[in-house]
């Protein structure tokens, strides 16, 4: 079984906050083929982790992670595939497709190759277990030692923080911006056009 947290139809940008979780076959290709919709909203985030474990589910999809959330995954086998951000059936089909690792997909803030942790296939002949940025201590092979320095905070530590307005870039129009949600993937209610903070 996959699970997908969804915020509007797109991969939630943050698991720890999520409240929904879409289960679906692994093989499946788009939103019509959900066989479960989860509830989480009152879950904490290592019970909600479980609660899919106990749901049959094998693999995880999704946005941010934090490193506890992440060692937590690992040591209830699940696969996780993380810094993921887009339409729910675009990733499905990337997913069945190996194209996770194509940029549209990534997660703003997020740069390189996707966080593919328990051995999930990354696209090509390397499983890559580094997390993208950051100090990580290289879990694959090889000494690992992580040396990159990170580019400090949320989003790549451009984050404007919790207030203020996205706006589009092409027209204008603002909206309020929404904890969590990264204005980048926010869409223009005028002209469809992704929003900026």
């Amino acid at each position: 079984m996959l699970a997908i947290p969804v915020h509007r139809a797109r991969v939630a940008p943050v698991f720890n906050w999520c409240s929904r979780v879409l289960l679906f076959p692994e093989d499946a290709r788009d939103c019509s083929q959900c066989r479960e919709e989860v509830e989480t909203i009152s879950a904490d985030s290592i019970e909600r982790l479980a609660i899919l474990r106990r749901k049959g589910v094998n693999v995880l999809i999704c946005g941010a992670l934090s490193p506890e959330l992440l060692h937590y995954a690992e040591n209830l086998d699940l696969k996780i595939i993380c810094g993921v951000a887009g339409d729910i059936s675009e990733v499905l089909g990337a997913y069945q497709e190996h194209k996770l690792d194509e940029p549209r997909f990534w997660l703003p803030g997020c740069q390189g190759r996707r966080c593919y942790r328990g051995g999930c296939y990354v696209g090509d002949s390397e499983r890559r277990r580094t997390m993208p940025g950051g100090q990580g201590r290289g879990l694959g092979q090889g000494q690992g030692q992580g040396k990159g320095q990170g580019r400090g905070g949320r989003m790549g530590g451009r984050g404007a923080g919790p207030g203020g307005d996205c706006i589009c870039p092409n027209c204008g129009n603002s909206v309020p911006h929404e904890r969590g949600i990264p204005c980048t993937q926010m869409k223009c209610p005028k002209c469809g056009t992704a929003m900026t903070r």
